[in-house]
Order: structure tokens, then C-alpha cells, then sequence
């Protein structure tokens, strides 16, 4: 559903065409739709901004989509919310179709065994009712152990197994089945994804502290840059099991989120650790192109310490005012910037235009009006002694009252 006049429409176009290519011939039908030619329909959908991407199960359902406007992230959102929100895998044959179409993404693999007792029937049902939830969030697999290879099945000690394949290699869980929606919530992001100012808000909702890279993949020296980003990945690879729990470790091009985490213009590259269950960032001691693997580190253990570093940022009454006004100033700065004469038709002729009236209001002298006219006239000659004669003669009462 779109806008003619909206940028972010347009820019979308193309993308757009090309999904409906990609997807020609298969059971998904892509199209799109003037919502302001169209505005009772767009109403009765609650389309409430542009664009808005939709996809309609059937009459009854439909689901929107919220991540990156990417083809592929496109394509992908229409894959899930066509569904099954579980896919049964038959064969070894089905189980490596999956792993290699989604190389690059994460998929969920619970595997029972022949049995067919209480706790695999009530393991089943949470994973169920789990993959109906997440449909838009992953790809939910189940499967009988002899599909998987020997390699991977000598892991496994008891049945049902659930297992999430990501970064091309596998990993158990090891909880409980009242914790199996918290693992899956936290585990369904690759261990070192790309964001953009979409998908970054995704990673926030794992529940895990965000640390985010933010670098400039045009900038001239672009390997110091690289040299950095590579030091982030070694880390969150090689050090898993003891920062995994604690951060979602994640990287972008450019600066637009974190100039709306700290509300100001910043150099890349820029590190930062941030927390959005209360709105606090913490910030490195050192600069982000000397530091190394072990200083890293050390920045990632002082924040889950919380022991010599300070939070910056929150949801405090001035924190709140403080985002306001950097809203608007961002965004006057932003068009200016774009465009410098729009910016001057829609900001600066107002402003003078309240101003000049404003001024008119100030300087504006007192009116006459109201004084009694004849206050400043001479008396007739002769009128003052008929006047006082007759205030001296009696008069009825109701003279007297009028």
C-alpha cells in the first residue's frame, strides 16, 4: 500500500517489482495499491503509513511486515506468513534441501524418535504453539532422527532434541521446556548480523543488551574500518559462551541509529552497547580504531559488571523533552540539508510570518475608542445656570429613579 508523493514508496518500487518477479509462478500473488485513490479500503485495513506491506492468508488473517525492505527480506516475510508455521521433513534428501536454502538465515529443528510417550507429546505441543507465534521470526522444522547425519545425531542423548542451525554449525538446547521460548527468542538472530534502522529494533527484542558497530563502508580508508568490524566478529565467535547469554552482537553501515540512541551527530566508526528495556547506552574508554580483542573484551565485561562505566541516555521526563527537540532540530537539519529551499518555504517564511505579526501585536498603540466624546468640549454660555436650575427643582419619584 503506498503514496505517490511518499520517498520511501517510491524507493521501493524497483525492489518491489523484483519481488514480484521472484515470486511469478509459485501459490504467492504480489501487488500493489494507491491507497489514496483507494482510501476506504485503506481505512478498513488500518493502513495507517507508507509503505505498508501486507500479506493475506486468507479472509480472516493477514499479517505485516515490519523487517528490512530488502528483496530477499521481502520474499522471506512472504515464505513464513504463507506457512506452515511447522514444516515435517521426510528424508535425509528434505533435511539437506533446508540447510542449504537457508545457509544464511536460522532455522529451528525439534527431532523426536519413535516414542510416543507424555513428555514428547507435551514437548511437541509448547513447540507448536511457539512456531504459531514466531511464524514471521524463523523457520520452524520437525523431523524423525533418521533424517539427520550420524555426525549430528551422536550429540543427541535423549528425544525430543531441539536444535537451531545457524553461522554453518548447530547447537542444543539444554533447558527446560518452560525456558524453550526464551532460547528460541534469544537464538533466532545470527551471531553477528547486518542491521539497518528496521532490523536493528528486532535485535533489541531478544532481550539481550545490543552491541552495535556502526561503520562507513564508503569511507575512504575503509579497511580501518574493516580491521575493527573483523575484531567485533572474532569476538562474538570465539568467545560465545561467555558473552552469548549477555549481547546480541550486530553491525550496520552508516550512523542513523545510533544518532537516535545518543541524539547527536557522530564520526564513525562507533561503538556502543545498548539496553532497551531502560534506554541506557554505555560507551567505550577508548577510541573505536585503537581498540583490540582484548580491550573489547574488557568493554563488555565493565557493562555487564556495571562497575567503572557510566550509562548515558534513559526514559527520564528530561531525557523525553531532550527527545523532542532533538527531533526537530534532526529533521529541519535533515531537509535543509537535502533540500535548503523547501527547507526555506516551509520553515523560515513561517517563522518570519509569526514573528512580523507578533510584533504588529506588541507595538500596536492604544485605541481612543470608548472615551466619552464630548469629555473635552467648553461649556455652552448660559447652559451651566440652566443646568444647575434644574438639578434645584423637586422631581417625582420616578424622575428621580430614571
Amino acid at each position: 500500500f503506498y503514496a505517490p508523493w511518499c520517498g520511501h514508496c517510491q524507493r521501493l518500487h524497483p525492489t518491489w517489482d523484483d519481488v514480484g518477479r521472484e515470486l511469478s509462478g509459485t501459490e504467492i500473488k504480489v501487488g500493489k495499491l494507491d491507497a489514496t485513490k483507494f482510501s476506504d479500503l485503506a481505512q478498513e485495513l488500518d493502513i495507517k503509513g507508507f509503505p505498508t506491506i501486507k500479506f493475506f492468508k486468507d479472509s480472516n488473517s493477514s499479517f505485516n511486515h515490519y523487517g528490512g525492505r530488502t528483496t530477499d527480506a521481502i520474499i522471506g516475510f512472504a515464505r513464513r506468513a504463507q506457512g506452515p508455521s511447522l514444516r515435517v521433513l521426510h528424508s535425509p534428501g528434505h533435511f539437506k534441501d533446508a540447510k542449504r536454502k537457508h545457509k544464511l538465515e536460522v532455522f529451528f529443528l525439534l527431532v523426536t524418535d519413535n516414542s510416543a510417550n507424555e513428555d514428547s507429546k507435551t514437548v511437541m505441543e509448547k513447540y507448536k504453539n511457539i512456531t504459531e507465534e514466531k511464524v514471521l521470526e524463523g523457520y520452524f522444522y520437525t523431523g524423525n532422527s533418521h533424517i539427520m547425519p550420524e555426525d549430528i545425531k551422536a550429540k543427541i542423548t535423549t528425544y525430543p532434541q531441539l536444535l537451531v542451525f545457524k553461522d554453518n554449525t548447530q547447537y542444543l538446547y539444554e533447558g527446560d521446556i518452560e525456558s524453550m521460548w526464551k532460547w528460541i527468542n534469544e537464538e533466532r538472530f545470527l551471531f553477528f548480523p547486518k542491521v539497518d534502522e528496521i532490523t536493528f529494533y528486532e535485535t533489541t527484542t531478544s532481550g539481550k543488551l545490543v552491541v552495535l558497530l556502526a561503520i562507513d563502508e564508503d569511507y575512504d580508508n575503509y579497511k580501518e574500518h574493516l580491521k575493527l568490524s573483523n575484531i567485533a566478529r572474532l569476538v562474538a565467535w570465539e568467545k560465545r559462551e561467555k558473552y552469548h547469554k549477555h549481547f546480541q552482537i550486530a553491525w550496520m553501515n552508516g550512523d542513523s541509529v545510533v544518532k537516535m540512541i545518543t541524539m547527536s551527530y557522530v564520526a564513525l566508526p562507533f561503538l556502543l552497547v545498548y539496553n532497551a528495556s531502560d534506554g541506557i547506552y554505555y560507551l567505550p574508554d577508548k577510541a573505536p580504531l585503537s581498540m583490540t580483542k582484548e580491550s573489547f573484551s574488557n568493554f563488555l565485561e565493565k557493562v555487564i559488571s556495571k562497575e567503572d562505566i557510566v550509562g548515558y541516555g534513559g526514559y527520564s521526563f528530561i531525557q523525553k523533552v531532550h527527545r523532542v527537540i532533538w527531533n526537530i532540530y534532526s529533521t529541519v537539519k535533515d531537509i535543509w540539508d537535502a533540500q535548503p529551499i523547501l527547507a526555506l518555504v516551509f520553515f523560515l517564511l513561517p517563522t518570519l510570518l509569526i514573528c512580523f505579526v507578533c510584533y504588529n501585536m506588541c507595538t500596536m498603540e492604544e485605541s481612543d475608542e470608548g472615551i466619552d466624546e464630548f469629555e473635552n468640549e467648553e461649556p455652552i454660555e448660559g447652559d451651566e445656570g440652566a443646568a444647575e436650575e434644574e438639578m434645584s427643582q423637586p422631581t417625582s419619584g420616578r424622575l428621580k429613579e430614571d
